[in-house]
């Protein structure tokens, strides 16, 4: 005799039917390597103005900002200036008296303290951008032509060159003349006072690229041998301890895990567009191209795009960014506008 399903049979063979439909449900495909995936614009315009051409930004904190710019033509430099993080900004007219055509590469040591590279020398301003200086000439005398610097307050600099380091612990007015290796010097990172990195190169026979990076541990005074650089070229170099750090070059990113023994591609892409890099934390990291600020959260496994130029012409580009240690950012775009990161 058959039994009839009474309504309670009923709710509890439609109960594991549910269950069983549910464990049956296709998981997830998980996202690609490096690959890059829904758009997101979490940046916003704090200032444009389009008559103006911005060459560079420096933020040493998160209230304080400066941007360098010139309007019709270079002559006419002027340094935009905030104090409470892009809500309104102020115009310096910059008295430069220098053979510049503009102010590119501009570095902040904190309020009205500014640096900037050109034509191998460093020049510096005391009151904001108004007049300056020329802090280290490296075309005269036994200088060598300077690559980069690394600014640690008004009197700390680190310059490097052909050769070696320049380093002032008194503003400039003496210069200790620190030899390395015989390459060319470029990106000085520190991660510490005493701690930092160097990237060393040069060319040889039949073109042959030779690279390494150098490591100090007492504030530039001497270095040693780190690592054979993993790529050739690389536009930027950034470390957060011995065992971890990044090197960039314009078609991928390079970690190192091992000191350097190591140097492994963590993402490639194939339009030359890895710009600069940004790492907060060797899994959180941000890199720009020509046209978009893109963001990672899982160690470069995934990327999102953060910032992109949603309605504006395609020539519209990334010129700089500036992070600040407490988390905020700010970049500038090729038709005068200045964006501040949103969360």
């Amino acid at each position: 005799m058959t039994a009839i399903p009474t309504t309670k049979n009923l709710i509890v063979i439609f109960f594991f039917s549910l269950v069983f439909v549910a464990c049956k449900k296709e998981p997830e495909k998980p996202l690609k390597p490096n690959e890059q995936i829904a758009d997101t614009n979490r940046w916003a315009t704090v200032w444009q103005n389009e008559s103006y051409t911005l060459t560079g930004i420096s933020f040493p904190n998160k209230d304080t900002g400066y941007v360098s710019a010139f309007k019709d033509s270079t002559t006419n430099q002027i340094i935009l200036t905030t104090y409470n993080g892009g809500k309104t900004w102020l115009f310096i007219n910059c008295n430069l008296g220098l053979d510049t055509a503009y102010i590119p590469n501009i570095k902040a040591a904190g309020e009205n303290c500014l640096y900037f590279l050109n034509n191998g020398n460093i020049y510096k301003s005391f009151n904001g951008g108004a007049d300056w200086n020329i802090l280290f000439n490296g075309n005269s005398g036994n200088n060598n032509s300077i690559n980069d610097y690394i600014v640690f307050d008004n009197s700390n600099l680190i310059l490097s060159s052909w050769g070696g380091v320049y380093i002032t612990y008194d503003g400039g007015i003496t210069w200790q003349n620190i030899s390395i290796a015989k390459y060319n010097l470029y990106y000085p990172y520190f991660i510490s006072k005493n701690i930092g990195y160097i990237y060393a190169y040069a060319s040889g026979v039949n073109n042959n690229i030779y690279s390494y990076v150098y490591k100090t541990i007492d504030g530039g005074n001497t270095w040693r041998y780190f690592s054979k650089c993993v790529t050739t070229w690389p536009i930027q170099m950034q470390f957060f301890n011995d065992k971890i750090g990044f090197i960039s070059n314009f078609i991928g990113i390079n970690k190192t895990s091992d000191e350097g023994n190591s140097w492994q591609q963590i993402y490639k892409t194939n339009n030359y567009s890895v710009l600069s890099i940004n790492f907060l934390n060797p899994d959180t990291g941000y890199y720009y191209d020509y046209y978009k600020i893109y963001f990672t959260t899982d160690g470069t496994k995934t990327w999102k795009t953060d910032f992109t130029n949603t309605g504006q012409p395609v020539y519209v580009r990334i010129v700089d960014w500036s992070f600040v240690k407490t988390g905020e950012a700010y970049a500038i775009t090729s038709d005068g506008r200045i964006i501040k990161k949103m969360y």
